[in-house]
C-alpha cells in the first residue's frame, strides 16, 4: 500500500538532538534502549570544608550547602546522567532536568560534551564522542560494518555485499555504489546515541538487482543479550528483557516530496520551509512510505523491500529505505488519522488538523497529536507526591497557523510504544491549556520559542505510582485548522521537589547510656532528665531541626512537648535534656522527627522507657547445701579447694535485674541475672573472707552492699577416727557424712589417750601396737595420695630406735605415704632416728623415697602430734609438737616444723588405709610399737595456727572435726554489751553522781533517757550482765556497806537482793561460765587463789578451781572456743603467753604469745565467729591490732594515734553480731564508733556532760 506523508517542518540546529540508530533497507534500525538511572546515594552528612563558590559540586550535600551559601543554582555532579541533570537550589529544594536528548557522554569515562562526527580510528572509523561508542568499516574488511557499546554489551552487523572506503562529512559516512547504482548512506545521530543506515537506490534498473529483493544481514551480540523481534523491528535484550539495543520497523520511501512554496507564504498549514529535511535521514514530508516489517532470527534480520512502490511508474527516484529509529532513553511520536505513527521523529511534527481546504501544504486531510516519554525518573517515583512541589514540561513550539493565540493543551497519557496509533494511548488527563501562537514574523513575543507546561500532577502521579516512567501528550482543538501547532522532538521535563528529611538515625539516651527500644524489653532509667540524642539527616543535604516530645506509651498523654531545635547541617546530632519534671515509673515514650528550613516533616522515631529513682534495698545472701561445704556467716567452715554455694535475694525489692558480687574487694567483678542467683565459690586460701553483693534493678541503681563473712578452714577434715572406744574391732568415723569406720585386729589393746593422761579426761582413748598383726585398717582408700592431703596423728612410741609406721595407705607393693620414724642417715637427730612423713616415688619394692624429717627427737613414752601434707606442688611438710609431761622442768609445747622437701610427681596407691603399720615390698612392715590416738585426713595442710592451738590444746581441735558440718556457734540472748532493751544492740549508760539518775541512750543513738536512780554512784561503780537470762541486761551492785548484791532488772526496776558475799565490788567478775544464759559471779580469793563461783549470781559461793597470787582484777572473761560458756583468760606478765581456763574449770592451756600488758587487753567477737577475739592498740603509734580467738599472730585493722586500749570499750552497737571499737571523746563529748573495728570513726551522738563516764560493756 502506498502511503503519502505530510510535509514536515524542517530541522533547526540545535546544541544536541537525540540519537538515531538507524538501519538501512532489510537491516532495521539499532538503537541503544536506556533503563533508568541510579537513584544517587546519600550525600555525606558535611562538606570537609567551605568551597568557593561555583556551578557544580561533587555531591548532593556539598551542592545544597553551596547553592543555599551563595544563591545560586548548583549541580550534583555525582547524580549526573546522560539525559538528567540535578540541580540544588538556594532555597534548599532540588531540581531534575530530563530531556529527551543526551546532553553529555561518559564514554571515556569521564564526562564530556556529545560530538557525533565520525573520525579515524585504529583500523576503523569512530565517533568523536558517542554516548554509545560506535565503529564503522573504513572498507577495508579489517571491521564489521558497525559495531556498537552500551553497559559492556556489544551489537555488530554485517553487510551482505562488500563495502568500499567511504567518504566522510561530518557525521555522515557514503559508502559509494555498494551495488549497481546504490549508495550506502550512514547518519551518526545529533546525540550520538545511534546512527541510521539507508540505501539510496538512483534508478528503476538499479532497483531491479537480484540482491535487493531479500536482504539478509548477520548480526551478532555479546554474551548476556539476545537478539529478538518486536513490533516489526527488534531489541537485543538483556537476561531481565529489558531493551539494550532497539530498531523499529524499518520503512522506505520516495522523493515525491513536494517543493517548497515559492514565496514562503505565512498561511502554510505545516510550515514555512518545507525543503530542509535531508531524505537519506528521514521522509521530510509528503512522500510515499511504506513500511517494512523484519524476519527476525537469532543471528539473522531479513528485510524485503516493497515491490509495488519499486514497480510503480509514479514512484519518484531516488527511493531510500531505512527504519527510522532512535537510541534515545526517551522517546516522542507523533499518532495521525493518515499517513501512520512517526516514532521517535526528528525534527517537528504537529498537533490539531492539517485541512487541505484550508493548505495548500496538507497533501491529506489529517489529525495529529504528539506523545512524549521520559524514563530515569525512579528518583522522582521514590518519593511521596506532596514532595513534589512542581513540574514542567517544556518543548519548543516552532510554528502556529496565525499569528492568533489559540489554545493548546498538555495531557497526562498511558506509556506507548512504536505500535500505538492515533488518538494514542488509553487515557488522556488534561494537566495544563496555554492559549498561545508562535509563529514567524509574529510581533509582541508570539514567534517560535519555547513553550512550558505546569506538569506537577503528572510528576506527583509518578510519586504515587513508585514508577520511573512519565508520558505527556500535547493536542489541540481537531475542529479548524486555526488551532494547527508544531512542536519539535527535544522536550524536556524539570520537577522541582523537596524530600524531608530521613529517618532519625542512633536514637538513644544519654545520661544515663541507653539503646532505643520499644515495647517490652525498653530500658529502665535511673534518671528522670535524661538527654535524648538523634541523628538527623536530610536526603537533599539541607539543614534539619529536631522535634523531640514525651507521651505516655500506654495512653498516648503528652507529657513533655518543648520547641523544635535550632537547624543543623545534614548528618548532626541532636539533642535535649528533659526538665526533671518525669515521675517514678512509666512507661513512657520519647519520639523525634526531622523538620526541613521549608517546614517538610520526615517520618517519627520512637522509643521508650521507665523511670527508676529508687535504688534497691541490700541483698540477701545466704550458704545454702548443695556443694561440699556450707559457708555459714561468721562461721568457720570447709576448707581451700572445697567449693560451697551462695544463694542471692532481692529481699523487699521487685524489679532487680542482677546480682553483682566479689571475694575479698569491692570491685564486683562477677555478676549473676537475677533470674539465676546463686553461685559456686571454691575457696583458695584459708581464714576469713569477705563475699561482698550488691543487687542492680532494671534501671542499674546499686543497693547497698551486702558484706557476707565468713572463715575457711586452712584444710578440710576429710575423714577422722577418735579411737575412743573401749572395745571391739570396730573404730567409727566421727564424720556423719562420710562413714568410714576403720577395722581393728582383735590384739590390739584399748590404752588411755593424750587428754585422759593429760586432764584426767577417762572417756579419751587410744590404740596400743604391741604385736605383730596388730593394725586399724579402712575398706577402701582414704587419701587421693596422687593429689593435694594431709594426715595428723597423736601418737607414743615404745621404742625409740627403729624405722616404725604410725599411719599409712597402702600400693601394691609399697605405701604411698607413711608417717611415724624414720631410722635413717637423714635424720638430723643424733641418734639418727627422728620423726618423719616419707614417700616413694613408686609402686616399686625398690622405689627410692622423699622424707620431710624433723630435727625433734623421738623419746619414747612422750605423745606427739605429727601434722603432715603433700601440697599442690608437691612438698613435704611436717610440723611436730611433743606434749611434755606433767613432772617436765619445761611444760613449753611448741609445734616445729621440717625443712619442706620437694618429692617427685605423686601416684595414686589406692588400698587400705593403715594404722600401726606400712608396706614393705608387698608385705606388711615396719609395725608400729606404742599407742596412737586422734587420726584425721584433711584435704590439705593444717597452718600454723591451727597447729599451734592443736599443740597447746589438744581439746582445741574437739569440736571442730568436719567443717562442713560444723553448727553456728550458740546464739547470744542479748548483744555483746550493754543492751537494756534487748533489741540485740548495746546502749550507753550513764550513772549521773550529781542527781543520782541513771540515763541511757538506746543503741548509743537516742537523746538520755532517765530510766532510774540509786544515789551518788559513779557508772564505775556498777557491773552489767544478764542475770536472770531475759536477754536484757542488768545493773549489778555489791553494796560495800552490808556486802548485799542488788540488781536492777533491765536497768528500770527497784534493787532486789539476791544475795550476800561481803566481797568487794571490784573483787568480782560477772560472766556466764556455765553457758546457761545467765551471768555467774566469779571471785579469785586472793588469799589462797582459789576460784569461786556463784551460779546465777544467787546461789552460794562453790570452789571450780584455782591458781595462786592472781586477784580477780588480773583475769578476763570472754568465750575463746565457741562453746556458749566464757572462759576465763590471763596474759602471763612474765613470759608474755596467754593462756585460758575452758569454762573456768580446766588447767590453764595455752593459747598464744604477745609480750602485752594484761590491762592493755580487751576481748570482744570482731570476726562474728562466735569467738572473741584479743584487741589491743600499740601505745607507740595508735595501730589497732587483733588476734582471732586469741590463736593467731596479730593482724592490723585500723588505728587511732592517741588513744590507749583502756580507752576504749568493745561493744555490738550496730546489731550485726560483731563487737564495735566504740570512744568517748573527752574533749568534744562526741561518741564515736569503728564497724567491726575496721571501718573509719562514725560519730552516733554526744554528751559532754557525762565525760568519759558512760559504759557500752
Amino acid at each position: 500500500m502506498r502511503r503519502r506523508t505530510p510535509p514536515t517542518r524542517p530541522l533547526r540546529p540545535r546544541a544536541s538532538l537525540p540519537g538515531v540508530l538507524i538501519a538501512a533497507l532489510a537491516l532495521a534500525g539499532v538503537v541503544a534502549a536506556e533503563g533508568p538511572p541510579a537513584v544517587a546515594a546519600p550525600a555525606a552528612p558535611r562538606p570537609a570544608a567551605v568551597a568557593p563558590c561555583a556551578g557544580e559540586a561533587s555531591e548532593e550535600a556539598a551542592a545544597v550547602a553551596l547553592a543555599q551559601r551563595c544563591e545560586t543554582e548548583v549541580e550534583v555532579v555525582s547524580a549526573r546522567t546522560e539525559w538528567n541533570t540535578t540541580v540544588a537550589l538556594p532555597d534548599g529544594t532540588m531540581r531534575l532536568d530530563v530531556s529527551t536528548a543526551a546532553v553529555r557522554t561518559e564514554a571515556s569515562g569521564e564526562w564530556a560534551g556529545v560530538d557525533n562526527a565520525v573520525v579515524a580510528a585504529d583500523g576503523a572509523l569512530a565517533v568523536a564522542s558517542a554516548v554509545t561508542p560506535m565503529t564503522f568499516s573504513d572498507g577495508s574488511g579489517g571491521e564489521p560494518f558497525a559495531r556498537i557499546e552500551r553497559d559492556g554489551h556489544v551489537l555488530t552487523f554485517e553487510m551482505p555485499f562488500d563495502l568500499p572506503k567511504p567518504t566522510v562529512d561530518g557525521a555522515q559516512l557514503t559508502y559509494a555504489e555498494v551495488l549497481p547504482g546504490v549508495d550506502l548512506v550512514v547518519t551518526v545521530n545529533e546525540d550520538a546515541t545511534g546512527f541510521s543506515e539507508v540505501l539510496r537506490v538512483e534508478s528503476p534498473e538499479a532497483a531491479a538487482h537480484p540482491d535487493l529483493a531479500d536482504l539478509r544481514f548477520a548480526v551478532a551480540t555479546s554474551e548476556g543479550i539476545e537478539v529478538e523481534a518486536q513490533d516489526g523491528g527488534f531489541v537485543a535484550a538483556d537476561a531481565s528483557g529489558a531493551a539494550v539495543f532497539a530498531s523499529p520497523t524499518p520503512a522506505m520511501w520516495d522523493s515525491s516530496a513536494p517543493a517548497p512554496e515559492a514565496s514562503g507564504a505565512p498561511d502554510a498549514a505545516v510550515g514555512e520551509e518545507l525543503a530542509e529535511g535531508d531524505p537519506v535521514v528521514e521522509p521530510v514530508g509528503g512522500e510515499d512510505v511504506a513500511a517494512l516489517p523484519a524476519e527476525v532470527t537469532a543471528d539473522e534480520v531479513t528485510v524485503t523491500p516493497d515491490a509495488e512502490m519499486l514497480e510503480s511508474p509514479e514512484t519518484v527516484w531516488p527511493v531510500f529505505i531505512d527504519p527510522g529509529v532512535s537510541g534515545a532513553l526517551n522517546r516522542r511520536s507523533a499518532v495521525r488519522t493518515v499517513f501512520g505513527t512517526k516514532y521517535d521523529f526528528a525534527g517537528d511534527e504537529g498537533v490539531g488538523l492539517c485541512s487541505t481546504a484550508s493548505s495548500s501544504t496538507c497533501s491529506s486531510t489529517f489529525r495529529s497529536r504528539l506523545l512524549y516519554q521520559f524514563a530515569g525518573l525512579q528518583g522522582i517515583g521514590d518519593l511521596e507526591p506532596g514532595h513534589v512541589l512542581g513540574a514542567t514540561f517544556a518543548v519548543t513550539g516552532t510554528h502556529s497557523y496565525s499569528c492568533t493565540p489559540q489554545p493548546v493543551t498538555l495531557y497526562a497519557v498511558a506509556d506507548f510504544d512504536a505500535g500505538t496509533a492515533y488518538p494514542g494511548g488509553g487515557y488522556w488527563n488534561a494537566l495544563h491549556t496555554l492559549n498561545i501562537a508562535h509563529r514567524a514574523g509574529c510581533a509582541g513575543g508570539l514567534d517560535p520559542r519555547r513553550i512550558e507546561f505546569n506538569a506537577i500532577a503528572q510528576a506527583q502521579a509518578v510519586a504515587a505510582a513508585n514508577t520511573g516512567l512519565a508520558s505527556f501528550g500535547i493536542a489541540a482543538d481537531e475542529s479548524s485548522m486555526a488551532y494547527w501547532k508544531r512542536y519539535g522532538w527535544d522536550a524536556s521535563l524539570s520537577v522541582v521537589y523537596n524530600r524531608p528529611p530521613n529517618h532519625p538515625g542512633e536514637a538513644r539516651t544519654t545520661t544515663p547510656e541507653s539503646a532505643c527500644v520499644v515495647g517490652a524489653g525498653r530500658p529502665t532509667l535511673r534518671s528522670a532528665s535524661p538527654v535524648l540524642r538523634a541523628r538527623l539527616s536530610d536526603p537533599d543535604g539541607g539543614n534539619v531541626h529536631a522535634k523531640f516530645d514525651i507521651v505516655r506509651a500506654d495512653n498516648g498523654a503528652l507529657v513533655w512537648d518543648p520547641p523544635a531545635t535550632p537547624a543543623q547541617g545534614s548528618g548532626a546530632e541532636h539533642a535535649v535534656q528533659v526538665p526533671a519534671t518525669l515521675g517514678q515509673g512509666g512507661p513512657f515514650q520519647w519520639r523525634v522527627r526531622g523538620i526541613d528550613d521549608s517546614g517538610a516533616v520526615g517520618p517519627t522515631a520512637a522509643c521508650e522507657f521507665n523511670v527508676d529513682l529508687t535504688a534497691p534495698v541490700t541483698p540477701t545472701v545466704a550458704a545454702m547445701a548443695g556443694q561440699a561445704a556450707v559457708y555459714a556467716e561468721d562461721a568457720m567452715r570447709g576448707g581451700v579447694g572445697v567449693p560451697g554455694l551462695f544463694t542471692f535475694g532481692w529481699s523487699t525489692s521487685t524489679d532487680v535485674v542482677k546480682f553483682r558480687y566479689s571475694f575479698d574487694n569491692t570491685g564486683f567483678a562477677y555478676e549473676v541475672p537475677a533470674s539465676t542467683p546463686s553461685i559456686t565459690h571454691t575457696p583458695k586460701t584459708g581464714g576469713p573472707h569477705t563475699l561482698y553483693v550488691q543487687s542492680v534493678d532494671a534501671a542499674g541503681w546499686p543497693s547497698p552492699t551486702r558484706e557476707y563473712r565468713f572463715t575457711v578452714d586452712t584444710a578440710a577434715v576429710s575423714d577422722a577416727w577418735r579411737l575412743d572406744e573401749t572395745s571391739g574391732t570396730t573404730a567409727a568415723s566421727v564424720l556423719a557424712s562420710r562413714p568410714n569406720p576403720l577395722t581393728v585386729a582383735a590384739s590390739v589393746t584399748r590404752v588411755d589417750g593424750l587428754r585422759a593422761e593429760l586432764n584426767g579426761k577417762p572417756e579419751d582413748r587410744a590404740l596400743r601396737f604391741d604385736e605383730a598383726g596388730d593394725v586399724a585398717s579402712s575398706a577402701t582408700r582414704v587419701v587421693d595420695t596422687a593429689g593435694t592431703f594431709g594426715v595428723m596423728a597423736y601418737v607414743k612410741s615404745d621404742d625409740a630406735a627403729r624405722t616404725a609406721v604410725a599411719v599409712s595407705q597402702d600400693g601394691r607393693q609399697v605405701s604411698g605415704f607413711s608417717l611415724g620414724q624414720l631410722s635413717d642417715p637423714r635424720c638430723p637427730t643424733a641418734s639418727k632416728t627422728c620423726w618423719a612423713f616419707w614417700v616413694p616415688s613408686s609402686d616399686g619394692a625398690g622405689a627410692a623415697t622423699v622424707a620431710a624429717v624433723s630435727d625433734v627427737p623421738v623419746r619414747a613414752g612422750y605423745w606427739v602430734q605429727l601434722a603432715a601434707a603433700r601440697t599442690t606442688d608437691n612438698r613435704l611438710t611436717l610440723s611436730v609438737c611433743e606434749i611434755p609431761k606433767a613432772t617436765d622442768p619445761d611444760p613449753e609445747r611448741d609445734p616445729v616444723s621440717a625443712t619442706p622437701q620437694v618429692a617427685p610427681p605423686g601416684w595414686a596407691a589406692t588400698g587400705r588405709f593403715q594404722v600401726g603399720r606400712g608396706l614393705v615390698a608387698g608385705a606388711a612392715g615396719n609395725a608400729w610399737r606404742g599407742a596412737v590416738s586422734e587420726v584425721r585426713t584433711y584435704t590439705s595442710g593444717l597452718d600454723q595456727a591451727k597447729l599451734f592451738t592443736s599443740c597447746a590444746n589438744p581439746e582445741a581441735i574437739v569440736p571442730v572435726l568436719d567443717t562442713s558440718v560444723t553448727p553456728p556457734p550458740a546464739p547470744k540472748r542479748n548483744a555483746d554489751g550493754a543492751d537494756f532493751d534487748g533489741n540485740g544492740k548495746a546502749d550507753v549508760f550513764w550513772s549521773n553522781p550529781a542527781d543520782g539518775l541513771w540515763r541511757i541512750s538506746f543503741n548509743g543513738t537516742t537523746p538520755w533517757v532517765v530510766v532510774n536512780g540509786a544515789g551518788a554512784y559513779t557508772t564505775d561503780q556498777f557491773r552489767f550482765a544478764d542475770i536472770d537470762g531475759d536477754g536484757k541486761d542488768d545493773v549489778f551492785f555489791a553494796n560495800p556497806g552490808d556486802g548485799r548484791w542488788l540488781v536492777s532488772y533491765g536497768a528500770t526496776s527497784a534493787w532486789h537482793a539476791i544475795n550476800n558475799a561481803g566481797v568487794p565490788n571490784d573483787q568480782l567478775g560477772l560472766a556466764d561460765l556455765t553457758g546457761d544464759g545467765k551471768a555467774d559471779v566469779f571471785w579469785s580469793n586472793p588469799a589462797n587463789g582459789a576460784w569461786y563461783l556463784s551460779d546465777g549470781a544467787a546461789s552460794p559461793w562453790r570452789q571450780i578451781n584455782g591458781a595462786p597470787g592472781l586477784p580477780t582484777s588480773a583475769f578476763r572473761f570472754g568465750d575463746m572456743n565457741g562453746d556458749g560458756k566464757d572462759d576465763v583468760f590471763f596474759a602471763n606478765p612474765g613470759d608474755g603467753r596467754w593462756i585460758v581456763s575452758y569454762g573456768g574449770t580446766t588447767a590453764w592451756q595455752p593459747l598464744a604469745y604477745a609480750n602485752v600488758p594484761n590491762n592493755q587487753l580487751l576481748l570482744g567477737d570482731l570476726t562474728g565467729d562466735g569467738k572473741d577475739d584479743v584487741f589491743w592498740v600499740r601505745p607507740e603509734d595508735g595501730l589497732w591490732f587483733y588476734s582471732g580467738g586469741g590463736v593467731e599472730s596479730w593482724r592490723q585493722i585500723n588505728g587511732a594515734p592517741g588513744i590507749r586500749t583502756d580507752q576504749h570499750q568493745l561493744a555490738d552497737m550496730t546489731g550485726d553480731g560483731k563487737v564495735d571499737v566504740f570512744f568517748a571523746n573527752p574533749g568534744d563529748g562526741r561518741w564515736l564508733v569503728s564497724d567491726a573495728g575496721t571501718a573509719g570513726w562514725t560519730s552516733v551522738n554526744g554528751a559532754s556532760e557525762a565525760g568519759t563516764q558512760v559504759r557500752v560493756r
